[in-house]
């Protein structure tokens, strides 16, 4: 080792060094390499996936070596598009516009360095946009109008021919922007979601609801293998974020709200189209405004194939990035470390059970940005949209039962099964102030076994699960115990 260089990154001081041997350019490439390791992780928390950040920083390093890049404004493209490689290899949406924002770049820039990551990696990743399964399906409408067998209401007929496939294609694009925003095929099917769309850019196109809409799901799901249900509970979903959406429209209090079936249907379909207008304008207005929120070094020199202007222009003082100066180029006897920060505030004490788990397992206190509260208004599925199974104790919780009961029924003086008879109510006072510290009363009473203290701390046996009155493998050794007569005794 040769020398140290120590500089403040704003939260700790740093301290790199120059190994033996390595000289100043692979020194600055080492440095540069954790800078960019920083702003991978400081733009994933700040999309709420920090947990990716190591897989993104693989990608990243890989694409690095395998293309030999330099740090030049190419590699903060590349931050973004390692990112969103990582969120799709997750299940998640990749975010490229909301990553273009942040890193104040362009869109199409962060798309064909995602591509061209994923293909020079040879990362196989499923379609993720609904709209690749349009044509298929229209396709499949065109079919089933033109046979006479297909088993279609007339009513249903005439209100499908009413509408030109090309301008149900057209407005099925424009409204598939809402499941990226809810999250409505992340993790899950998305030909199911594509239907779901495609019979809601029917009912926009006409202002009316679809008539025996059912009919045309079931065929449409018998197409793309898959069941009627899912696809109506992907409807359903859609239906009901329309509702929520409508209800942020300037004339939203002109507009009963009491309608239900039918009647819902209809008034989502008279306001569809003004809905998606009005959140279109929300997002652009919240894309222009948003501050970028992670700290990406400013390390990129020279010019390359991609161009990093925004993907919206920005007002003076929101964009860019904190002004960090890097070790480049330690040659240059000009670079002087940057001024320390002001001393970061105190922050409190966790305790031992909370200082062991990692940041991304606390909740984030950051300020939401404007991109986070209009752009993405919700971070997956909301709760209102899904129904959840109720929860039951299962197979396993009947046999703790059964076991438990077989093993108080053999209980003789002297074995261990004595020990968790219950206190009558008379003695319980006393067993409490056992255990508050007056040891006296421990010589005149048995030691309150595991129920009784259980019982006191929570507050009756009936918040005491079973399986909690034994330790680890304590439950098997007992029942070895219970003799074979007794336990095949009717």
């Amino acid at each position: 080792m040769r020398y140290l260089r120590s500089y403040d990154e704003g939260r700790a001081q740093v301290t790199t060094s120059i190994f033996v041997g390595e000289g100043t350019k692979g020194y600055s490439a080492r440095v540069s390499t954790h800078n960019c390791h920083r702003s991978i992780e400081q733009l994933c928390s700040s999309i709420h996936h920090k947990s990716l950040s190591p897989r993104a920083c693989n990608i990243f390093d890989n694409v690095m070596r395998i293309c030999n890049y330099q740090y030049r404004r190419t590699t903060k493209v590349l931050i973004g598009a390692s990112t969103a490689i990582a969120l799709r290899e997750a299940g998640h949406q990749e975010l490229l516009a909301e990553i273009a924002v942040r890193l104040s770049l362009k869109l199409s820039s962060v798309t064909k360095m995602f591509v061209k990551a994923k293909t020079i990696l040879d990362i196989d990743l499923p379609p993720n946009d609904p709209s690749l399964y349009f044509p298929g399906l229209l396709k499949a409408i065109a079919d089933l109008l033109d046979d006479p067998t297909s088993g279609l209401s007339p009513a249903l007929r005439s209100y499908l021919r009413s509408v030109p496939l090309i301008k149900a294609s057209k407005f099925a694009s424009s409204l598939a922007a809402i499941p990226r925003d809810i999250s409505l095929h992340e993790n899950r099917a998305l030909p199911t979601a594509a239907c779901a769309i495609l019979l809601m850019a029917f009912e926009g196109e006409t202002g009316k609801a679809m008539p025996q809409h059912t009919d045309l799901i079931e065929k449409l799901g018998a197409r793309i293998g898959f069941s009627k249900s899912s696809i109506v509970e992907r409807y359903r979903e859609l239906g009901r974020v329309i509702d929520d959406w409508r209800g942020n429209l300037p004339w939203a209090s002109q507009v009963s709200k009491s309608q239900r079936g039918v009647a819902l249907r209809d008034a989502n379909a008279r306001s569809l189209r003004d809905v998606i207008t009005f959140q279109t304008q929300l997002k652009v207005k919240a894309l222009a405004e948003s501050p970028s929120s992670p700290e990406v070094p400013d390390l990129f020199f020279g010019d390359d194939d991609f161009d990093d202007e925004p993907a919206f222009p920005l007002p003076e003082g929101l964009g860019g990035f904190s002004e960090l100066e890097w070790w480049d180029n330690l040659s240059d006897p000009s670079i002087t470390p940057p001024p320390a920060s002001p001393r970061p505030t105190k922050r409190r004490r966790l305790s031992p059970s909370l200082s062991v788990l990692s940041d991304e397992f606390i909740p984030s206190k950051t300020t939401p940005t404007a991109v986070d509260e209009a752009y993405f208004p919700n971070k997956g599925r909301p709760d209102a949209y899904v129904k959840r199974s109720k929860r039951s104790g299962g197979p396993r919780k009947e046999a703790m039962q059964k076991a438990l009961a077989s093993l108080l029924s053999f209980s003789p003086a002297g074995e261990r099964g004595a020990c968790i008879s219950t206190p009558s109510a008379s003695s319980m006072p006393d067993f409490r102030r056992a255990i508050l510290g007056e040891p006296e009363l421990v010589t005149q009473h048995h030691v309150p076994g595991r129920l009784t203290f259980l019982s006191l701390q929570r507050g009756g046996e009936e918040y005491i699960e079973d399986d909690e009155l034994f330790g680890p493998g304590e439950l098997d050794s007992l029942l070895q115990q219970i003799p074979d007569e007794t336990v095949t005794a009717p």
